[in-house]
């Protein structure tokens, strides 16, 4: 054995035992000139030695021994020259053929057992990354299971293992036609579902409700009524139990039906006076004349006396029936676990079916103007809103006018917001969106503006400028038909696309809304699956989809307007101004 004038200290291989003295970069093969040049480990690294085992340090190419030693007792430098090896690890051993680099030597890694160990400590790092990555990413969903069940109910089943939350919904097709000249009977119906039951007083309800944990939440839609849960897979049955009861035996004691009408009434009340939802109901009046969609959504002042007990009871009893139902589940739950469940508890919902309401048809009126509707309001700025038809959930048309409407509307980058506030610096608040409906529907857009910043008129009438509220149709009306002679080019068209894609994704994101939305397209759209194929539906809408979809849907249109109740407005009904046609 060669001798050095001074020996460091031998590192003991942790796997066998044996000895290895520090030495420089030879030592590891690292380096230029000598047998071991490569390196077993990727560069700049490799596994940390275990706990009380030395640590080289050593910069790549540094042939003259200038690599640092670390030991429990601090920093220790290594001198230049040959590397000297202990009995049993001779200067030609595996290690040093493998090119290990110091770090992993010294750590006992250079010898046939040390290998084995660092492949078994590699192996278990692996898997400990691969355990983590995979339980802090959802488990991939499989697609929705249709079930019928003996009584008619369709049974949708989305199971996402991977988790313990579950979601499910109820819906059932009892809107406002179902209605029939009772505005608000549909959603006095629904407030006051969980009361009590033919099997539990509404104390009992509630206590279960409690029990079974979660949430729980009932939602009136013009077209549906819809009982949503998110509770865990252990209180899944129980939760369901709840809901199936209310489904099938709520009594509507007057005690509840009390407390639900003067919800109704309040929710009718801020309706009313908000500018917004004013001129909505206004629009829909002017659109859809002949339609359940033209009436109020929700009570009327002259609804409200007649919503009693019994008129709950009938709608319930005629349009809640399993035809008309459609239940989806989503999360940590099987198809059969779920079948199980509502097979028992909806065995004895057999309510016959009653004959459906006329749905309203595509709107055939001539080009042009429909009408334009006033409304003044205790409010401190103006709304101009304006609305198109729209195609139904079921329409082949209604990805193309997804992306028409992200188009005109869709962001910063929509046509509206540009027009009005990068071009005119005009409106508080501003919007173009398309309610889905299970009909044909419509299209609205509006803007919101001080009236105060915007009036302006100079003397002599044929130089009047025209009025805010002239200028706000004008611009609100022309941003969303400018489709008609100005079709979107590559760039804008994809960026619509991208928006109406990235708007449904994130609709989605939750159990809850991925479980309702299968309900909703199987009740009312060309069935579940659709939902999950629209993204797809969407990417491949090209400009000339777009352009059709305009020349069928933006022929016509109509005009609300709510005003300051304080401003001064000359009488009479103006004429329409300044609205181009293509």
């Amino acid at each position: 054995m060669v001798s050095v004038a001074r020996r460091r200290p031998l590192l003991a291989c942790r796997a066998c035992g044996a000895g290895q003295e520090r030495g420089g970069a030879e030592a590891a093969g690292v380096g230029g000139g000598g047998p071991g040049g490569g390196s077993a480990l990727p560069r700049g690294g490799g596994l940390r030695p275990p706990t009380g085992a030395g640590k080289l340090a050593i910069r790549d190419g540094d042939a003259g021994g200038r690599g640092q030693a670390a030991g429990r007792g601090g920093h220790l430098r290594a001198p230049g020259g040959r590397a000297h090896f202990p009995q049993g690890h001779r200067e030609g051993d595996p290690g040093r053929r493998a090119g290990l680099r110091p770090r992993a030597a010294a750590a006992g890694f250079g010898c046939p057992d040390g290998r084995r160990r660092r492949q078994l400590i590699t192996r278990l790092v692996v898997a400990l990354l691969a355990t983590v990555l995979l339980s802090s990413r959802p488990a991939r969903a499989e697609g929705p299971v249709r079930i019928v069940l003996p009584g008619g109910v369709r049974l949708l089943v989305r199971h996402e293992p991977g988790g313990e939350r579950v979601a499910f919904c109820v819906l059932v097709r009892a809107g406002a036609a179902e209605e029939e000249g009772l505005p608000g009977v549909g959603l006095l119906t629904a407030r006051s579902l969980f009361g009590s039951n033919l099997n539990q007083s509404a104390d009992a309800v509630q206590r279960y409700v409690y029990s079974a944990g979660g949430s729980l939440e009932v939602r009136w839609h013009p077209d549906c009524t819809s009982i949503e849960c998110v509770t865990t897979r252990e209180a899944f049955a129980d939760a369901f139990y709840v809901v199936c009861q209310a489904l099938k035996n709520a009594a509507f004691d007057a005690e509840t039906v009390a407390a639900a009408r003067r919800q109704v009434e309040a929710e009718a009340s801020r309706a009313a006076s908000d500018p917004f939802q004013a001129a909505y109901a206004g629009l829909r009046r002017l659109l859809h004349p002949d339609s359940a969609y033209g009436g109020p959504f929700g009570a009327s002042e002259g609804s409200l006396r007649r919503l009693t007990p019994e008129a709950a009871q009938a709608y319930f009893r005629k349009w809640y029936t399993p035809g008309r139902t459609v239940v989806s589940v989503a999360g940590a739950i099987r198809p059969e676990e779920a079948e199980r469940e509502a097979r028992n508890q909806l065995i004895d919902y057999d309510r016959p079916e009653a004959r459906p309401p006329r749905m309203p048809a595509e709107h055939r009126a001539a080009a042009g103007l429909l009408g334009r509707a006033a409304k003044s309001l205790p409010a401190k700025t103006t709304t101009v809103a304006a609305a198109f038809p729209a195609p139904g959930l079921a329409d082949p048309d209604q990805p193309a006018f997804a992306v028409l409407t992200a188009l005109v509307g869709g962001g910063k980058s929509s046509r509206l917001f540009q027009a009005a506030r990068e071009q005119a610096g005009l409106g508080y608040a501003l919007d173009a969106h398309a309610p889905p409906l299970a009909g044909p529907g419509h299209l609205v857009a509006y803007l919101e503006f001080d009236p105060a910043l915007r009036e302006g008129r100079t003397a002599g009438g044929a130089n009047a400028q025209p009025s805010a509220e002239a200028a706000a149709e004008r611009l609100v009306v022309e941003s969303v038909r400018s489709v008609l002679w100005r079709p979107p080019d590559a760039r804008e068209l994809e960026r619509a696309r991208r928006f109406a894609i990235g708007t449904h994704v994130l609709g989605r994101q939750r159990a809850r809304d991925r479980a309702f939305h299968g309900a909703w397209q199987e009740l009312l759209g060309p069935g579940a699956e659709n939902d999950d194929r629209l993204p797809d539906r969407l990417s491949v809408v090209t400009a000339e989809d777009v352009a059709r979809a305009a020349r069928r849907f933006l022929r016509c249109w109509a005009v609300c307007i709510v005003r300051p109740a304080t401003a001064r407005r000359a009488a009479g009904t103006r004429a329409e101004e300044g609205v181009r046609d293509p």
